[in-house]
């Protein structure tokens, strides 16, 4: 899954922050804003 979460992440890149972004990316590394399914 961790594949089909970096292409989730680069989908949203063009609507994020560099702020947000590095908070999704602490969330994605914690499973808690993109969590395994």
């Amino acid at each position: 899954m961790q594949y089909y979460n970096n292409m989730r992440i680069k989908e949203r890149l063009g609507s994020l922050s560099p702020i947000e972004y590095r908070l999704g990316s602490i969330k994605k590394t914690r499973q808690f804003f993109y969590p395994v399914q």
